[in-house]
């Protein structure tokens, strides 16, 4: 079954790991007939972007996927930040998101990863903008 993308004007995405693009003032439909690494814009993580551990995972595991001549690299990177956060993670359902990411990964399934890994990413987020309620000044 093909895969139908619409892309927004100026918007990319990658296929096999070429960047395409659509030009100009207006959306464009684009239909991938075959298997191929499909990634859009959105979803894509530039190395400037990469400044969170969950982001560095996420990023290894693209690069996994866009870029298989380089898959022992990206591999030993992936395993590294992984472990990096598992060490200092103790909520529990982030921990089986984060096994479960582990075993796509090594079965292959590098976008179903990314999907998961997205989860993780909003909840890095949410923990860093996490700012507590200043203290009540004493003598009030």
């Amino acid at each position: 079954m093909p895969l139908m993308v619409r892309l927004g004007a100026n918007e990319k995405m990658v296929v096999n790991g070429a960047v395409i693009s659509v030009e100009g003032g207006r959306a464009a439909k684009i239909v991938v007939h075959n298997n191929a690494c499909v990634l859009r814009g959105k979803d894509i993580l530039t190395a400037q972007d990469v400044d969170t551990p969950v982001k560095r995972i996420y990023f290894a595991v693209q690069m996994l996927y866009i870029d298989p001549d380089a898959k022992d690299d990206y591999y030993q990177e992936f395993l590294d930040r992984l472990n990096d956060v598992l060490g200092v993670t103790a909520k529990d359902e982030i921990r089986q998101i984060l096994y479960m990411v582990q075993a796509y990964v090594e079965g292959g399934a590098y976008y179903n990863a990314l999907a998961a890994l997205r989860r993780v990413l909003e909840y890095e987020e949410r923990l860093l903008n996490y700012a507590p309620e200043p203290a009540a000044a004493d003598g009030d």
